[in-house]
C-alpha cells in the first residue's frame, strides 16, 4: 500500500511539472494595484472596482441581468462592498440596488441626493426608483457626491467632478426632456491610483459634460482610462471634454443594438490617435483565436499604478473566474 501511494504522489509531481497552469482570480485575490471590472450587462452599466482586498461597485445594471451581476460578484468572492456608488435614476444603471443592498455587507451607499423640486419633477417610475436607493439596506448613505467631494477607496481616491446643482431642480431646464434632465444628474467622477485615472462619465450630456470641462483643465481630467458616456452615444461624449480625457484605453458599456456611434470613435481617436477602443459586448473578439468560445463575462483594466493594462475575463470552473490578454 505504501509503495502504491509513493508511485502515485511521484506521478502527481510529474503531471505538475508537465501540465500548464493558469492561475485563476480565487476568492480573496487581492489586487496590487487598481483593477476595474466592466461586467458585461447589455445595454447597461456595472462596474467593479477592486484595490487591494477591497471592492467596490459602479452601478448595478438592470433587473434582467441580475443573474450575471451575481455570478461575477460571487466568483471574485465579494462579500462587502465598501462603496455601492449610483450614478443616476436610469433602471440600467440602478435596477438591482435593493437586491445587492440585501445580498451583499454595502458599507456606504453613494448618490445624488435631490431636494424635493427635483424629486417633484421626477415621474412616477423615477421616483420609485429614487425610494429604492434612499431605503435600500446600506450601514450609511453619502450624497456629498458633487464637484469638489472626494473618496478614499483603500490605497485609491475617488475624486467627483459633476455639477452640485441638479439639473432636476433647476428651473432654467424645465422645458428639457426628463430623460435628458435625469441623465444630466449623473455622476461624473474619477478613480485615482497613484499615476493612474479611471474617468467615468455615467450618462451625462452636454450641459453637465460642458460644467466638467469649462471648470477643469486638461492636466486635471486627462485619464489612462475613460468608461465613455451613454453607451457611446456622440450627443453625451462631447468633444471638448473627451478632448482634454485623452483616453489611453476607452470602454463602452452596451449590446450590439448600441454599439458605439462612429462620431464619438473620431472624437476618442482625434483627442489620442492609437486608443484602444473595447466594447463589453464583444470580448472575445479582442483576444487570440485560442482563447475564442470561452464564458466571457467582461473587461478587465489592471492598473499598477504607472502603467495601465486590458484582459477578457470569463468564468473558470465552478467557483472563480480568469483572464487572458487582449490582442488588440
Amino acid at each position: 500500500m505504501n509503495k502504491f501511494f509513493k508511485k502515485f504522489f511521484c506521478l502527481f509531481l510529474v503531471l505538475l511539472t508537465i501540465v500548464p497552469f493558469s492561475p485563476q482570480e480565487v476568492k480573496a485575490y487581492d489586487a496590487p494595484g487598481l483593477n476595474a471590472y466592466y461586467i458585461s450587462v447589455g445595454k447597461a452599466d456595472c462596474i467593479l472596482l477592486q484595490q487591494g482586498a477591497l471592492y467596490s461597485l459602479v452601478d448595478t445594471g438592470d433587473e434582467a441581468y441580475l443573474g450575471e451581476v451575481l455570478n461575477f460578484l460571487r466568483r471574485k468572492g465579494v462579500t462587502t462592498l465598501e462603496y455601492l456608488i449610483i450614478t443616476h435614476l436610469d433602471p440600467d444603471h440602478c435596477g438591482n440596488v435593493q437586491t445587492l443592498c440585501e445580498e451583499f455587507t454595502v458599507k456606504n451607499l453613494v448618490y445624488r441626493s435631490l431636494p424635493t423640486t427635483g424629486y417633484n419633477n421626477l415621474n412616477a417610475g423615477y421616483q420609485a426608483r429614487y425610494d429604492s436607493i434612499t431605503s435600500a439596506a446600506a450601514l450609511n448613505k453619502i450624497t456629498s457626491c458633487y464637484d469638489g467631494q472626494s473618496l478614499t477607496f483603500n490605497g485609491a481616491t475617488i475624486k467627483f467632478f459633476n455639477n452640485p446643482v441638479s439639473y432636476l431642480a433647476n428651473s432654467s431646464y424645465d422645458s428639457v426632456a426628463l430623460t435628458t434632465r435625469v441623465n444630466l444628474d449623473s455622476l461624473i467622477f474619477q478613480a485615482i491610483y497613484q499615476n493612474t485615472k479611471f474617468m467615468f462619465l455615467a450618462d451625462s450630456g452636454t450641459a453637465s459634460n460642458d460644467y466638467v470641462s469649462n471648470k477643469y483643465a486638461e492636466s486635471v481630467l486627462k485619464s489612462d482610462v475613460l468608461k465613455v458616456a451613454h453607451h457611446g452615444m456622440s450627443a453625451n461624449n462631447t468633444a471638448t471634454l473627451i478632448s482634454k480625457i485623452d483616453a489611453k484605453i476607452a470602454i463602452n458599456s452596451s449590446s450590439s443594438a448600441f454599439a458605439i456611434e462612429p462620431l464619438t470613435v473620431t472624437r476618442l481617436t482625434t483627442a489620442y490617435s492609437s486608443v484602444k477602443i473595447y466594447e463589453t459586448f464583444k470580448v472575445s473578439s479582442y483576444v487570440a483565436t485560442a482563447s475564442q468560445g470561452l464564458p466571457y463575462t467582461g473587461i478587465l483594466v489592471m492598473s499598477d499604478g504607472t502603467n495601465v493594462t486590458s484582459y477578457g475575463v470569463y468564468d473558470s470552473g465552478t467557483s472563480s473566474c480568469n483572464k487572458t490578454a487582449f490582442v488588440k
